[in-house]
């Protein structure tokens, strides 16, 4: 896998591993470990891990304490799962031992976007309409601080940089936010979307930062002179978009038109669609150590696809 970005044929690109998960609601919310040996998908009250090699797919169901799981995360080390949703509490598992390790309280209404530090210190949570976005020391179980939306618009995605130095959030007002970690200061907004945001992803290699929001546009913007580089756009509908493990190819969700966009990177145009099935596409994540995207849709189909 890997190689020069060609377009593709769209009639080749066919998933290599098709998993059901139909027998509860799925979020949609996928998770890739670091070592990229492993998936994580969320259903409404369990996760399920699937292992994944060559030729074999094992999965193991972990039962959650929250009924409505919207978002999961995999530490650095690949040790610790944390997930949050419904119920405002943010739940940290052992990978290893299948055993609840702490709960990190304090948010007020649900849990919409979590995500560990580059360096795997801190975790950042979203708690969509307390407005807030909470910085934890997970291995510790306390709140380091917290960064407060102005407004009082849902908040429903937040990053990292690569760095670590710096965190961006989004929501229901189409505005992105960027904040200083260190001082918890907002640094700057911007403005460009008139839809409501749904995911964010940054580039892992480049000061990039990509935005989606639900009338299918999606927005390329520089962390450095926090100017938008260039726009796409996607039928109405995106969900998720993420990037590949090279920053290539930009992958983006739709609801609505049932597909997967796959997006070159270098010249900004479309490489191919993805037909995800008989329902919208709900989230995207590729995996950190190949060429492999993995999909979810409406109905609990999870999709791993091979890209050259």
């Amino acid at each position: 896998m890997g190689g020069i970005i060609q377009p593709w044929n769209v009639n080749e690109l066919a998933p290599v591993v098709q998993m059901n998960v139909n027998q509860e609601n799925i979020s949609g919310s996928l998770a890739w470990f670091p070592d990229g040996a492993t998936l994580a998908v969320a259903g409404s009250s369990s996760i399920w891990l699937y292992k994944i090699d060559t030729t074999q797919l094992e999965n193991r169901i972990l039962n959650t304490l929250d009924d409505e799981i919207a978002a999961i995360a995999v530490s650095p080390d690949n040790r610790v799962l944390a997930y949050g949703g419904k119920n405002a509490t943010i739940y940290l598992w052992g990978v290893q031992t299948g055993t609840l390790l702490a709960t990190l309280p304090g948010h007020t209404d649900s849990i919409t976007s979590i995500g560990y530090s580059p360096d795997g210190v801190h975790l950042a949570s979203v708690g969509r309409g307390d407005t807030t976005i909470r910085i934890w020391n997970y291995q510790s179980g306390s709140q380091i601080s917290t960064l407060k939306h102005a407004d009082t618009d849902s908040i429903l995605c937040t990053a990292y940089t690569k760095d670590g130095r710096l965190l961006v959030s989004a929501g229901l007002n189409g505005v992105l936010y960027l904040w200083d970690v260190a001082s918890n200061a907002e640094i700057t907004t911007w403005e460009g979307h008139n839809a409501v945001i749904m995911s964010i992803a940054l580039h892992p290699s480049q000061n990039i930062l990509a935005s989606a929001d639900v009338a299918g546009t999606i927005k390329l913007w520089s962390t450095d002179t926090h100017t938008e580089i260039s726009a796409l756009q996607h039928a109405e509908g995106i969900r998720s978009i993420a990037f590949n493990r090279t920053g290539t190819i930009l992958a983006s969700g739709g609801l609505l038109d049932r597909t997967v966009n796959l997006w070159d990177m270098s010249t900004y145009t479309k490489l191919a669609a993805l037909s995800v099935g008989s329902t919208g596409a709900l989230n995207v994540a590729f995996s950190p150590k190949e060429t492999v995207l993995a999909t979810s849709t409406e109905d609990g189909l999870v999709q791993l696809w091979m890209l050259r």
